[in-house]
């Protein structure tokens, strides 16, 4: 009786255990989220089952639509075009979110301070944040514009240049040009959470280390960026899986221009979905997009959990 009770016990504490006595425990926060997911799932869960099924035909404008398995697929291989668009999507997303990143922390380390006008210089900080992303596109071309804007007539009143730069007709230039307005656009939202995440950090470790004799560098490396490194994570996940995706801030500033220099597979699915007609094969880039979506977000998510483990 002894071994079966106590081999029971070890049944009991298994992994099976362990999950039935975590959703005992927890059941009636999961019967309060319940409701919400759901809803979530059937606005999310039928469009991405659509388009996924889409993907496997070759439905356009002028066909129905047949069943055609890995067809689309197998075609992005052969397209120059995607080959084109997925180089700039990845050197655009890591680009711009690193440096997103980088200056957000920057500038919450800035609004950390005892400045005067606090209020004022964080709410001007989320300005940018918070006008539309194509708005911001449509801004920034007119800055931009090489007949005129504010940027060529600053580069030859003050000699910088001797004739206009022409910032959105040259390749690599309109790419500086798109990576520049997004940093413009989405550092604020960064330094707005990296901010919040400074202020939890105990003030008192501060002022021990000061008295140690640690220097503003020396409590930043071993104080400050420890302690925030979960935060910087979260911040690299939502703004990794934002900027794959970015979608209208381009097209009000460059449409993908000049020529596809800066067209990212957002925009090329939607120029191959609305402006082609080919549901399709649009459907299919769609998927791929969602695909490195998944994969940065899971990324991001592993190297948090591996982080809550330590």
């Amino acid at each position: 009786m002894a071994q079966q009770s106590l081999a029971g016990h070890k049944q009991d504490s298994g992994p099976i255990g362990l999950v039935l006595a975590f959703i005992k425990k927890y059941w009636i926060v999961y019967a309060l989220v319940l409701p919400a997911v759901l809803f979530r799932f059937a606005f999310t869960a039928g469009p991405l089952l659509r388009t996924m099924w889409l993907s496997f035909t070759d439905k356009s404008l002028q066909r129905d639509g047949k069943f055609i398995g890995l067809e689309n697929y197998a075609y992005m291989f052969k397209d120059a075009y995607v080959q084109d668009s997925i180089d700039f999507t990845v050197i655009y997303t890591v680009t711009a979110t690193v440096l997103q990143v980088v200056l957000g922390l920057g500038m919450a380390l800035l609004l950390n301070q005892n400045l005067k006008a606090q209020w004022f210089s964080r709410v001007a900080n989320l300005l940018p944040w918070a006008a539309a992303p194509i708005v911001a596109g449509i801004m920034w071309r007119l800055m931009f514009f090489e007949g005129g804007g504010v940027l060529n007539d600053l580069v030859l009143r003050f000699d910088l240049h001797s004739e206009r730069v022409m910032w959105l007709s040259d390749g690599k230039l309109a790419r500086v040009s798109v990576i520049v307005t997004t940093l413009w656009k989405n550092s604020p939202w960064c330094a707005l959470v990296l901010l919040a995440g400074l202020k939890t950090i105990p003030v008192e470790l501060m002022e021990a280390a000061q008295v140690d004799g640690a220097n503003v560098w020396a409590r930043f490396i071993h104080i400050t960026l420890p302690l925030l490194m979960p935060i910087i994570l979260v911040v690299f996940l939502f703004r990794g899986m934002g900027e794959v995706g970015t979608f209208d801030q381009i097209l009000g500033l460059t449409r993908g221009g000049p020529g596809s220099a800066t067209e990212i597979i957002s925009l090329y699915a939607f120029d191959r979905f609305f402006q082609h007609g080919r549901y399709g094969y649009g459907s299919a880039l769609v998927m791929l997009l969602f695909l490195l979506t998944f994969l940065i977000g899971g990324f991001f998510a592993l190297l948090l959990y591996r982080r809550g483990q330590d």
